[in-house]
Protein backbone atom coordinates (compact mmCIF):
# COMPACT_ATOMS: atom_id res chain seq x y z
CA UNK A 1 0.00 0.00 0.00
CA UNK A 2 1.05 3.42 -0.71
CA UNK A 3 2.38 5.84 1.81
CA UNK A 4 -0.90 7.70 3.17
CA UNK A 5 -3.47 5.48 1.80
CA UNK A 6 -6.66 5.43 3.54
CA UNK A 7 -7.62 2.12 4.05
CA UNK A 8 -11.38 1.06 3.61
CA UNK A 9 -11.63 -0.71 6.64
CA UNK A 10 -10.08 1.52 10.02
CA UNK A 11 -11.98 -1.09 12.21
CA UNK A 12 -12.56 -4.99 12.95
CA UNK A 13 -16.40 -4.57 12.53
CA UNK A 14 -16.15 -2.75 9.35
CA UNK A 15 -14.72 -5.53 7.89
CA UNK A 16 -17.12 -7.70 8.89
CA UNK A 17 -19.78 -5.55 7.68
CA UNK A 18 -18.41 -5.60 3.96
CA UNK A 19 -18.20 -9.88 4.26
CA UNK A 20 -21.83 -10.14 5.33
CA UNK A 21 -22.64 -7.60 2.44
CA UNK A 22 -20.66 -9.22 0.18
CA UNK A 23 -22.29 -13.11 1.62
CA UNK A 24 -25.98 -11.29 0.84
CA UNK A 25 -24.96 -10.42 -2.40
CA UNK A 26 -23.97 -7.21 -2.94
CA UNK A 27 -22.37 -6.61 -6.29
CA UNK A 28 -18.78 -5.84 -6.63
CA UNK A 29 -19.91 -2.56 -8.39
CA UNK A 30 -21.97 -1.28 -5.63
CA UNK A 31 -19.05 -2.18 -2.77
CA UNK A 32 -16.75 -0.29 -4.73
CA UNK A 33 -18.61 2.91 -5.00
CA UNK A 34 -18.94 2.91 -1.31
CA UNK A 35 -15.60 2.25 -0.05
CA UNK A 36 -14.53 5.03 -2.67
CA UNK A 37 -15.75 7.76 -1.13
CA UNK A 38 -15.70 10.33 -3.67
CA UNK A 39 -11.81 9.51 -4.36
CA UNK A 40 -10.74 9.54 -1.40
CA UNK A 41 -9.42 6.06 -1.63
CA UNK A 42 -7.18 4.93 -4.44
CA UNK A 43 -9.25 2.54 -6.42
CA UNK A 44 -6.13 -0.14 -6.13
CA UNK A 45 -6.72 -0.33 -2.50
CA UNK A 46 -10.13 -0.52 -2.70
CA UNK A 47 -9.79 -3.71 -4.51
CA UNK A 48 -6.94 -5.13 -2.16
CA UNK A 49 -9.67 -4.34 0.51
CA UNK A 50 -12.28 -6.17 -0.80
CA UNK A 51 -10.17 -9.02 -1.89
CA UNK A 52 -8.85 -9.43 1.58
CA UNK A 53 -12.55 -9.61 2.58
CA UNK A 54 -13.29 -12.12 0.16
CA UNK A 55 -10.33 -14.59 1.22
CA UNK A 56 -11.87 -14.32 4.81
CA UNK A 57 -15.28 -15.14 3.66
CA UNK A 58 -14.65 -17.84 1.57
CA UNK A 59 -11.18 -18.66 2.70
CA UNK A 60 -10.21 -18.90 -1.34
CA UNK A 61 -7.12 -16.98 -2.77
CA UNK A 62 -8.38 -13.87 -4.50
CA UNK A 63 -6.74 -11.04 -6.08
CA UNK A 64 -2.85 -10.89 -5.61
CA UNK A 65 -0.98 -9.44 -2.81
CA UNK A 66 2.70 -8.86 -3.02
CA UNK A 67 3.64 -10.04 0.32
CA UNK A 68 1.12 -12.94 0.77
CA UNK A 69 1.39 -16.62 1.20
CA UNK A 70 -0.59 -18.91 -0.69
CA UNK A 71 -0.22 -23.25 -0.05
CA UNK A 72 0.83 -23.50 -4.02
CA UNK A 73 2.23 -21.13 -6.80
CA UNK A 74 -0.69 -20.37 -8.76
CA UNK A 75 -2.53 -17.64 -10.19
CA UNK A 76 -5.60 -16.21 -7.90
CA UNK A 77 -8.89 -15.68 -9.41
CA UNK A 78 -9.71 -11.56 -9.12
CA UNK A 79 -13.23 -10.22 -8.59
CA UNK A 80 -13.97 -7.54 -11.11
CA UNK A 81 -17.90 -7.38 -11.39
CA UNK A 82 -21.28 -9.13 -10.53
CA UNK A 83 -21.59 -10.77 -7.10
CA UNK A 84 -19.65 -13.52 -5.60
CA UNK A 85 -21.61 -16.05 -7.24
CA UNK A 86 -20.00 -14.71 -10.52
CA UNK A 87 -16.08 -14.35 -8.74
CA UNK A 88 -16.99 -18.27 -7.86
CA UNK A 89 -17.71 -19.39 -11.50
CA UNK A 90 -14.29 -17.88 -12.75
CA UNK A 91 -13.00 -21.15 -10.91
CA UNK A 92 -13.22 -24.54 -12.24
CA UNK A 93 -13.81 -26.13 -9.53
CA UNK A 94 -17.27 -24.48 -8.55
CA UNK A 95 -19.08 -25.08 -12.28
CA UNK A 96 -19.41 -28.92 -11.00
CA UNK A 97 -18.71 -30.46 -14.62
CA UNK A 98 -16.16 -33.54 -14.24
CA UNK A 99 -14.66 -35.06 -16.71
CA UNK A 100 -14.07 -38.52 -14.96
CA UNK A 101 -17.07 -41.42 -15.85
CA UNK A 102 -17.89 -42.97 -12.83
CA UNK A 103 -20.05 -46.98 -12.27
CA UNK A 104 -22.38 -46.25 -9.65
CA UNK A 105 -20.80 -49.43 -8.15
CA UNK A 106 -17.02 -47.62 -7.31
CA UNK A 107 -16.66 -47.30 -3.35
CA UNK A 108 -13.85 -45.72 -1.43
CA UNK A 109 -12.52 -48.67 0.67
CA UNK A 110 -12.41 -48.12 4.57
CA UNK A 111 -8.55 -48.00 4.27
CA UNK A 112 -8.59 -44.58 1.84
CA UNK A 113 -8.08 -41.99 4.48
CA UNK A 114 -5.35 -39.60 4.87
CA UNK A 115 -3.22 -41.04 7.28
CA UNK A 116 -2.62 -44.36 4.80
CA UNK A 117 -2.16 -41.90 1.90
CA UNK A 118 1.28 -41.03 3.55
CA UNK A 119 1.85 -44.79 4.87
CA UNK A 120 1.04 -46.89 2.36
CA UNK A 121 0.74 -44.43 -1.10
CA UNK A 122 3.93 -43.04 -0.21
CA UNK A 123 2.17 -39.45 -0.72
CA UNK A 124 3.29 -36.07 1.48
CA UNK A 125 0.09 -34.53 3.22
CA UNK A 126 -0.16 -31.06 3.54
CA UNK A 127 -2.73 -29.07 4.94
CA UNK A 128 -3.70 -25.89 3.37
CA UNK A 129 -5.64 -22.69 3.98
CA UNK A 130 -6.99 -22.69 0.13
CA UNK A 131 -10.28 -24.44 -0.32
CA UNK A 132 -9.30 -23.98 -3.62
CA UNK A 133 -5.93 -26.56 -3.55
CA UNK A 134 -8.14 -29.35 -1.56
CA UNK A 135 -7.10 -32.51 -2.70
CA UNK A 136 -5.23 -31.63 -5.28
CA UNK A 137 -2.06 -33.67 -5.61
CA UNK A 138 1.07 -32.63 -7.80
CA UNK A 139 2.59 -35.61 -8.94
CA UNK A 140 5.89 -33.83 -10.38
CA UNK A 141 6.78 -33.20 -6.86
CA UNK A 142 9.47 -35.26 -4.82
CA UNK A 143 7.16 -36.93 -3.11
CA UNK A 144 4.11 -36.71 -4.60
CA UNK A 145 2.00 -34.15 -2.43
CA UNK A 146 -1.38 -34.30 -1.62
CA UNK A 147 -3.29 -30.93 -0.48
CA UNK A 148 -6.03 -31.32 1.83
CA UNK A 149 -8.47 -28.53 3.21
CA UNK A 150 -9.20 -29.56 6.67
CA UNK A 151 -11.13 -26.78 7.81
CA UNK A 152 -14.20 -28.49 8.95
CA UNK A 153 -15.31 -25.88 11.38
CA UNK A 154 -15.11 -23.09 8.52
CA UNK A 155 -17.49 -25.28 6.38
CA UNK A 156 -19.73 -25.99 9.30
CA UNK A 157 -20.02 -22.63 9.68
CA UNK A 158 -21.40 -22.12 6.01
CA UNK A 159 -24.02 -24.63 5.91
CA UNK A 160 -26.67 -21.73 6.99
CA UNK A 161 -28.80 -20.01 4.48
CA UNK A 162 -26.97 -17.31 3.33
CA UNK A 163 -24.20 -19.86 2.06
CA UNK A 164 -21.94 -18.04 -0.50
CA UNK A 165 -21.01 -21.12 -2.19
CA UNK A 166 -22.92 -23.30 -5.01
CA UNK A 167 -25.61 -25.84 -3.77
CA UNK A 168 -24.54 -29.42 -2.73
CA UNK A 169 -20.76 -27.67 -2.58
CA UNK A 170 -20.31 -27.55 1.61
CA UNK A 171 -21.99 -30.63 2.17
CA UNK A 172 -19.61 -32.59 -0.43
CA UNK A 173 -16.46 -30.65 1.14
CA UNK A 174 -17.41 -32.39 4.74
CA UNK A 175 -18.09 -35.60 2.91
CA UNK A 176 -14.47 -35.61 1.21
CA UNK A 177 -13.13 -34.87 5.01
CA UNK A 178 -15.22 -37.76 6.71
CA UNK A 179 -14.00 -39.58 4.19
CA UNK A 180 -10.16 -38.77 5.08
CA UNK A 181 -10.64 -38.40 8.23
CA UNK A 182 -13.15 -41.25 9.47
CA UNK A 183 -14.97 -40.20 12.70
CA UNK A 184 -13.69 -42.54 15.51
CA UNK A 185 -10.79 -44.42 13.44
CA UNK A 186 -8.01 -44.18 16.55
CA UNK A 187 -5.09 -44.44 14.18
CA UNK A 188 -5.94 -40.97 11.92
CA UNK A 189 -6.45 -39.91 15.66
CA UNK A 190 -3.15 -40.09 15.95
CA UNK A 191 -1.83 -39.40 13.04
CA UNK A 192 -3.14 -36.06 12.52
CA UNK A 193 -2.87 -35.02 16.21
CA UNK A 194 0.98 -35.44 15.66
CA UNK A 195 0.72 -32.59 12.92
CA UNK A 196 -1.18 -30.87 15.29
CA UNK A 197 1.41 -30.66 17.71
CA UNK A 198 3.26 -28.83 15.14
CA UNK A 199 0.72 -26.52 13.52
CA UNK A 200 -2.19 -24.64 14.42
CA UNK A 201 -5.32 -27.23 13.29
CA UNK A 202 -9.03 -27.44 13.47
CA UNK A 203 -9.36 -30.80 15.88
CA UNK A 204 -13.25 -30.93 14.37
CA UNK A 205 -12.37 -32.35 11.82
CA UNK A 206 -12.24 -35.90 12.88
CA UNK A 207 -16.05 -35.15 13.76
CA UNK A 208 -17.03 -34.59 10.33
CA UNK A 209 -19.77 -36.32 10.20
CA UNK A 210 -21.13 -39.49 7.88
CA UNK A 211 -19.19 -41.01 5.56
CA UNK A 212 -20.20 -40.96 1.74
CA UNK A 213 -18.00 -44.26 0.05
CA UNK A 214 -20.18 -44.05 -3.70
CA UNK A 215 -17.54 -42.18 -5.71
CA UNK A 216 -20.59 -41.65 -8.37
CA UNK A 217 -22.15 -38.76 -5.35
CA UNK A 218 -19.00 -36.35 -5.89
CA UNK A 219 -19.59 -33.72 -8.72
CA UNK A 220 -17.01 -30.85 -7.42
CA UNK A 221 -14.42 -33.28 -6.17
CA UNK A 222 -14.71 -36.33 -8.39
CA UNK A 223 -11.97 -35.78 -10.72
CA UNK A 224 -9.48 -35.06 -7.57
CA UNK A 225 -10.62 -38.03 -6.19
CA UNK A 226 -10.21 -40.35 -8.67
CA UNK A 227 -6.77 -39.09 -9.19
CA UNK A 228 -6.17 -39.51 -5.49
CA UNK A 229 -7.63 -42.97 -5.68
CA UNK A 230 -5.66 -44.09 -8.72
CA UNK A 231 -2.38 -43.21 -7.01
CA UNK A 232 -3.24 -44.50 -3.92
CA UNK A 233 -4.82 -48.38 -5.36
CA UNK A 234 -1.81 -48.31 -7.95
CA UNK A 235 0.85 -47.64 -5.46
CA UNK A 236 3.04 -51.02 -4.12
CA UNK A 237 4.42 -51.53 -0.79
CA UNK A 238 8.23 -51.39 -0.36
CA UNK A 239 8.71 -51.95 3.66
CA UNK A 240 7.50 -54.28 5.89
CA UNK A 241 5.25 -51.82 7.51
CA UNK A 242 3.68 -50.51 4.75
CA UNK A 243 2.72 -53.81 4.24
CA UNK A 244 1.17 -54.00 7.41
CA UNK A 245 -0.64 -50.81 7.12
CA UNK A 246 -1.50 -51.94 3.67
CA UNK A 247 -3.76 -55.10 3.26
CA UNK A 248 -5.51 -53.69 0.08
CA UNK A 249 -4.50 -56.86 -1.77
CA UNK A 250 -5.15 -60.01 -0.19
CA UNK A 251 -4.30 -62.26 -2.60
CA UNK A 252 -0.81 -60.39 -2.36
CA UNK A 253 -0.74 -60.07 1.17
CA UNK A 254 -0.76 -63.93 1.25
CA UNK A 255 1.02 -64.57 -1.21
CA UNK A 256 4.23 -62.44 0.56
CA UNK A 257 3.37 -64.42 3.81
CA UNK A 258 3.47 -67.66 2.53
CA UNK A 259 7.18 -66.95 0.71
CA UNK A 260 8.33 -65.53 4.01
CA UNK A 261 7.10 -68.56 5.80
CA UNK A 262 8.50 -70.92 3.06
CA UNK A 263 11.78 -69.18 3.31
CA UNK A 264 12.07 -69.37 7.22
CA UNK A 265 10.99 -73.04 7.05
CA UNK A 266 13.65 -74.22 4.32
CA UNK A 267 16.35 -72.27 6.15
CA UNK A 268 15.72 -73.48 9.17
CA UNK A 269 15.92 -77.21 7.78
CA UNK A 270 19.05 -76.50 6.10
CA UNK A 271 20.51 -74.88 9.63
CA UNK A 272 19.58 -78.48 10.90
CA UNK A 273 21.17 -80.45 8.51
CA UNK A 274 24.12 -78.31 8.90
CA UNK A 275 24.48 -78.79 12.18
CA UNK A 276 23.62 -82.86 12.31
CA UNK A 277 26.66 -82.77 10.34
CA UNK A 278 28.91 -80.88 11.77
CA UNK A 279 28.17 -83.04 14.99
CA UNK A 280 28.70 -86.35 12.81
CA UNK A 281 32.11 -85.12 11.72
CA UNK A 282 33.23 -84.72 15.49
CA UNK A 283 31.40 -87.14 16.99
CA UNK A 284 32.02 -90.38 14.83
CA UNK A 285 29.39 -93.28 15.76
CA UNK A 286 30.69 -96.03 18.01
CA UNK A 287 32.50 -99.09 16.00
CA UNK A 288 29.61 -101.98 16.91
CA UNK A 289 31.20 -104.45 19.04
Amino acid sequence: MSEGATFPFTTTNSLLEIIAEIRRGVSHEELIVRLTRGDTIKPNVVQNALDLALRLLLMIDAGGFANAYSGREQDCATWHNGAVDVFLKQIPLFSGIHNSPCADDVKFNAKFNAANLERIAFLEVKLTTNLNDHLILEKNSAPKTVYIFHHATFLQCHQGVNNPFPNGFVVETLWTLALLFPQGDEQVARWFKNKYRRENLDLRVLKSGSIERRLSKYTYWRDRLVDLKEEFDSSEPQTLSQWLYGGRRDAQWWAVWIAVFFTVLFGLIQSIEGALQVYKAFVPSSAPS
